[in-house]
């Protein structure tokens, strides 16, 4: 009985493998050799094969110059051959090499480039345009006013004010050796006017401010009794406190009595104030003369109601002593009627009131 587990094998030269029949017990292997195919072939008409021999590839020298293969003559290349590569269509064949080497770009890959440059193009014209709208064409048609905050300066703490001190005037005088209750001309004939002048302040701008300095075409003489603010009729000792205080210091105002008599003389060339005094009762007249002549040695400016201009030197007169300045009729004059000083600013000023205490 055949084996069951017999497998047969194959050729491996395309023929088909050698399957027993049923019931055959021996298969018939015929060998196969190099003999027997060489024989097979001559058998067929083919010929017997042989080994390959290369031909010769180095040329060989002989005395007549350089043989190459097969014994013809060496012939270098000639420069004709081989034309210049710059010359159009004679371009190196590397190309074709590397493109060899280099195969073609796989189809669709071009397509697929190109596809790719577009597409950035593209959103780079739209990123631009974007931003050309945003920042120039939008806020030329629709600007809009951002408010700006306002700069909150801080506050400064106000300084405050330093109160006016307000100016105080001078105090009235209403002390009882400054003022008087009553006023009695000395004059035994009255003067032409009786004039009564309140001062706003008991000083010299007060006076000068009060009393006009004024002309008169007929001469006149004026009577003034001087109050101060408060209507007090004003006494020696408050008149002379800002009039002639280097003259009638405390000692010679004991002298006097309280009241005195101010007059106004006024003519074609102005308006001349004066004052008689009547000495006191206690008081001792030739002491008292001696002590007068202090008016010679201080400035007198202060009795005249406008500048007098330049004083020259003290002179004697008929009665009096005098004193002449540069503006016609200003002169400062003093004497004594009786028991009365009478002080003037014009020479007529002091004849008429003289004259009017006799």
């Amino acid at each position: 009985m055949a084996d069951q587990n017999f497998n047969p094998l194959g050729t491996g030269e395309g023929e088909s493998p050698i399957v027993p029949s049923q019931g055959s017990e021996k298969l018939d292997v015929t060998m196969r050799t190099s003999a027997s195919d060489i024989k097979s072939m001559q058998d067929s008409g083919g010929q017997v094969p042989r080994p390959y021999v290369p031909p010769p590839s180095v040329p060989t020298y002989s005395p007549s110059g350089l043989s190459g293969i097969g014994g013809q003559p060496f012939q270098p290349p000639q420069l004709d051959q081989y034309p210049p590569a710059s010359m159009p269509g004679n371009e190196p064949k590397k190309l074709e090499s590397m493109s060899q080497e280099f195969p073609p770009a796989i189809p669709g890959e071009k397509k697929s480039n190109k596809k790719l440059f577009i597409t950035i193009l593209v959103a780079l014209v739209v990123v631009g345009a974007g931003a050309l709208g945003y920042f120039f064409i939008y806020p030329k048609f629709f600007k809009t006013t951002t408010p700006v905050p306002a700069i909150q300066t801080p506050e400064v703490p106000a300084v405050p004010e330093v109160p006016t001190v307000p100016e105080v005037p001078p105090a009235p005088i209403t002390e009882a050796l400054e003022t008087i209750p009553a006023h009695v001309s000395l004059f035994k004939s009255p003067a032409d006017l009786m004039v009564e002048i309140k001062l706003p302040t008991s000083n010299l701008t007060g006076l000068q401010n009060s009393v006009p300095f004024e002309t008169a075409e007929v001469a006149v003489l004026k009577e003034i009794k001087l109050a101060n603010a408060d209507g007090n009729l004003l006494s020696l000792s408050g008149l002379m406190k800002f009039l002639m205080p280097d003259v009638f210091n405390q000692d010679l105002l004991k002298s006097f009595e309280p009241d005195f008599t101010m007059f106004v003389y006024s003519d074609s060339k102005g308006a001349w104030p004066g004052y008689v005094l009547s000495l006191g009762k206690d008081a001792v007249l030739a002491d008292v003369q001696a002590k007068a002549t202090a008016i010679e040695g201080v400035g007198l400016n202060n009795v005249f109601l406008s500048d007098p201009g330049q004083a020259s030197t003290w002179k004697n007169g008929a009665s009096n002593r005098y004193l002449s300045y540069s503006q016609s009729g200003a002169g400062i004059n003093y004497g004594w009627v009786g028991n009365n000083l009478v002080i003037a600013t014009s020479y007529s000023g002091f004849q008429e009131a003289a004259k009017r205490l006799k």
